[in-house]
């Protein structure tokens, strides 16, 4: 049997940094994603059309998602029940990559993009909080 080495064996050091960069990207993808659906729903005309047509629900449906979006960006941006944040970021990715095509104005991005965020939470969700995050695994 035969191994083959790595070529930069060093890089192996900074190992527990790699969850970091993919917890805060995504973490700042939820928070920018959130407050923009807060704000933008409420001026533009495709928000007032899904409120008119799901009612009062429609609007709480878009405040319900645009506050889950910010809570679990704060949340992995912090480090703070990152497994968790990570189970609800793959909720929301996969809840906005099926609705991307009937409402728009909810899911802004191509359904390749809630793919990825979907599968880096679901990586997350295993390699854990990585460094500099109040999380700690026991």
């Amino acid at each position: 049997m035969s191994f083959v080495l790595n070529i930069f064996p060093e890089l192996l050091t900074f190992s527990l940094l790699a969850p970091l960069v993919l917890r805060v990207v995504i973490g700042y993808f939820f928070l920018k994603e959130g407050f923009d659906l807060l704000i933008q729903t409420r001026k533009s005309e495709a928000g007032h059309k899904l409120a008119e047509m799901l009612g009062a629900f429609g609007k709480l449906g878009i405040w319900y998602i645009g506050l889950l979006e910010i809570i679990t960006g704060a949340l992995l941006v912090a480090g703070l029940y990152t497994q968790g944040a990570a189970i609800a970021g793959m909720v929301i990715a996969f809840s906005l990559g099926r609705m991307g095509r009937a409402y728009p104005s909810i899911a802004r991005h191509d359904r390749l993009v809630y793919r990825f965020v979907f599968f880096i939470s679901f990586a997350l969700l295993f390699l854990g909080a990585g460094a500099f995050a109040i999380d700690y695994p026991l």
